[in-house]
C-alpha cells in the first residue's frame, strides 16, 4: 500500500513539474513572439523626442531599448552618449512605476520621466554613476540623454516622439 502511494505521488510530481515547466515554455515563447512582431514593426527606427512646450529639440536620435534584456543593459558598456543621442524606456503594462540605476556606468546622464500622455513627471540631472534615480510613480517612459540635455525642459512640458530621419 504505501509502495502504491509512493509511485502515484512521485507520477504527480512529475506530472506537475512538466507541467510547469510546459507553462514556462509557452509563456516564454509567447512573449518571444509578442517581441518579435513588435519589433518587426518599429525595431531599427529612432526617435526624435521634441519638446512641445517650449518648441525645442530635446535628442535628435533616441534608440528603444525592447525586451528586459534590452532594458537592463540600457547603456552599459559604453564611455559616453554623442550629442543628440539618447536612449528609450518604455514600461510595461502593469508596472505603475518606473526608476532608473546607474551600476556600472562611467558618465552621468539626465533621466527624464514620462506619464501616459508623454508629460514630463520629472527629471533627474547629471545622475552620476553608482547611483539610483527617483522612483517615479506613474511614469510610463524614460528618456536617458546625455547630462546637460535636459536642461531647457521641466515638468509639465509635452514631449513629442517622433520617428527621426536617418542621416
Amino acid at each position: 500500500m504505501l509502495d502504491t502511494k509512493n509511485r502515484l505521488d512521485q507520477r504527480h510530481n512529475t506530472r506537475c513539474g512538466q507541467g510547469v515547466a510546459s507553462a514556462l515554455i509557452l509563456w516564454f515563447n509567447f512573449c518571444s513572439r509578442i517581441n518579435k512582431a513588435f519589433k518587426c514593426c518599429s525595431m531599427d527606427k529612432l526617435f526624435k523626442a521634441v519638446n512641445l512646450t517650449r518648441s525645442s529639440v530635446l535628442c535628435e536620435r533616441l534608440t528603444v531599448a525592447y525586451g528586459v534584456a534590452e532594458q537592463s543593459r540600457g547603456l552599459l558598456g559604453r564611455t559616453g552618449l554623442e550629442p543628440g543621442e539618447g536612449m528609450l524606456f518604455i514600461a510595461g503594462r502593469l508596472i505603475p512605476f518606473m526608476w532608473m540605476h546607474m551600476f556600472f556606468m562611467r558618465f552621468p546622464i539626465d533621466v527624464v520621466f514620462l506619464d501616459r500622455a508623454d508629460r514630463v513627471i520629472r527629471i533627474d540631472r547629471r545622475l552620476k554613476p553608482w547611483r539610483v534615480s527617483s522612483l517615479v510613480i506613474g511614469a510610463r517612459k524614460a528618456l536617458e540623454l546625455a547630462a546637460g540635455a535636459a536642461d531647457g525642459t521641466s515638468a509639465g512640458d509635452r514631449i513629442a516622439l517622433n520617428p527621426a530621419v536617418p542621416a
